[in-house]
């Protein structure tokens, strides 16, 4: 319920000093003056304006309906009643005098009490938005008499025509005469039905019949009340109806939130678990990375010693060769062993230099990290006949981890090899092409075939072979490492890859 922001003045008018004491220290949180009898009322009432009255039907000085008549004589006021008499034509005469409501006072007072603050409470708010469609003035103003006190707001519409226009706005509960001058009521429960109103439908009818009751509840009706209506049964099914309705569109839009809340929970789930498998497969490449490092760096030790023994041999081979025979052949043997060894030692030295675990950023030109990669590849290389151009618009310092760029670098350069010998494709070629901060390596192997925007998936690979974890990690090392960017498509011969560390 919409809070009214008013802090209600409250006279409460009751003899019962006990009953009173109570009434007022469960309201202290609203302005409250106590009076006794009805001459105290009236004192208070001359001096002050208040806009709920609570008021005993038993008055020393005072009682009854006449009580009742002389206190709405004096104001024009909400009046609550306190009355321990439960007769149901006095109530009728109570509501037809526009009282909010009546509280019984019997044995069960806490009970009694706690309805009473429910009820005082609710006066400090909107109740709700009440459509009726009657075409009878009388009818209207008798439920405006009984509504309006418990503060809810009234809207009316005399015919059909009328109902359909009022419909665009939004209602907490719709009061509807079956016999409208225009239409028959059913027909426009129909029409608000198929309209998606939700809202409630009170039916006033004229004259009971169990047919009209079927057919009504059956097109959306919700309920029904006899003309002429007792007020205590309209105000009990209004109150019942509008916080029923209420309540459902809370719960509906608590419903929707949760949704929204479950959803975006699960999207959050779903980010996390898929942050912490990538930071597993990195941990996981890592400790692989770190493994490898280890045993190439005891392969590279066991063969330096063995590589300096037989450079010295071929040395000392050398030497005697050119003391005792002077033959130029096995000197030409002994000086390309000596080369091969050479090229040997500086290719195992470059291993070790790209498998260094280095996280350390630096600043290095493309053309510097692509030479060592292809040094890395070179005798790779060596058992194709794949031309790699390397060319170069402007060259410019990026700041990487040097080790992690070789790593992407070799395996794109590495796919496109495999790709061009598994097709088997004439004249093969590789252009590297360095622009500034952008890089760019494209090859004629055809293309990438299947689905090119899954490329960079993990697990996917255009390979017979493949883990699909290379090209994962590249993404990863550029994107997320060097806040770059790296993306590929197809061009006319091939594959083209750019890394953008603009």
């Amino acid at each position: 319920m919409e809070n009214l922001n008013q802090q209600l003045n409250i006279l409460i008018v009751e003899d019962s000093k006990t009953i009173n004491n109570l009434i007022a220290k469960n309201l202290n949180e609203f302005n409250v003056s106590q009076a006794f009898t009805l001459e105290e009322a009236n004192n208070y009432l001359s001096e002050n304006k208040y806009d709920l009255i609570i008021l005993d039907m038993h008055l020393p000085d005072g009682d009854g309906i006449e009580l009742l008549d002389e206190i709405n004589s004096l104001v024009n006021t909400k009046i609550i009643v306190l009355s321990g008499d439960s007769d149901v034509n006095l109530r009728e005469e109570l509501f037809k005098r526009g009282i909010v409501d009546y509280i019984i006072k019997d044995s069960n007072l806490f009970y009694s009490l706690k309805t009473l603050v429910k009820l005082v409470k609710t006066l400090n708010q909107k109740r709700g938005d009440i459509l009726v469609i009657d075409d009878s003035s009388f009818v209207i103003k008798q439920i405006e008499k009984a509504l309006t006190p418990r503060n809810y707001t009234i809207d009316k519409a005399k015919d059909g025509k009328e109902a359909k226009e009022k419909l665009r706005n939004s209602y907490d509960l719709i009061l509807l005469d079956l016999e409208l001058p225009d239409i028959y009521g059913i027909e426009l429960i129909e029409i608000i039905r198929k309209k998606n109103i939700l809202t409630p439908v009170i039916v006033l009818l004229a004259y009971l019949n169990s047919e009209i009751v079927r057919d009504f509840l059956k097109k959306g009706g919700n309920d029904f009340l006899k003309k002429p209506f007792i007020f205590e049964e309209l105000i009990l099914r209004v109150d019942l109806w509008v916080d029923y309705y209420k309540k459902s569109k809370e719960l509906e839009y608590k419903t929707r939130e949760l949704n929204i809340l479950n959803k975006n929970l699960e999207e959050k789930v779903k980010k996390e678990v898929e942050k912490n498998r990538k930071k597993v497969m990195m941990l996981s490449q890592s400790f692989r990375e770190a493994q490898l490092g280890e045993i190439f760096g005891f392969i590279i030790h066991q063969f330096k010693q063995p590589l300096n023994v037989i450079t010295l041999s071929a040395s000392y081979i050398d030497m005697i060769i050119q003391k005792e025979c002077n033959n130029p052949k096995i000197s030409d043997f002994t000086t390309k062993i000596k080369e091969s060894i050479t090229y040997l030692d500086k290719t195992l030295n470059e291993f070790r230099s790209f498998l260094k675990p280095n996280k350390e950023k630096v600043k290095v030109t493309f053309e510097k990290v692509i030479d060592e990669s292809l040094n890395v590849l070179e005798f790779y290389l060596k058992t194709t006949d794949i031309d790699i151009n390397i060319i170069k618009n402007s060259v410019e310092e990026v700041e990487v981890v040097e080790n992690e760029l070789m790593q992407v670098i070799i395996n794109i350069v590495k796919n496109a090899i495999d790709a061009l010998k598994e097709r088997n494709i004439q004249n093969p070629k590789i252009d590297i092409v360095i622009d500034g901060c952008k890089l760019i390596i494209k090859d004629n192997a055809g293309g990438i075939k299947g689905d090119i925007n899954k490329i960079f998936e993990s697990y996917f690979t255009t390979k017979k072979e493949g883990t699909g974890l290379g090209l994962y990690m590249s993404k990863i090392i550029i994107e997320e490492h060097f806040n770059g960017k790296l993306s590929v498509r197809n061009v006319e011969e091939g594959a083209e890859f750019t890394i953008d560390l603009c």
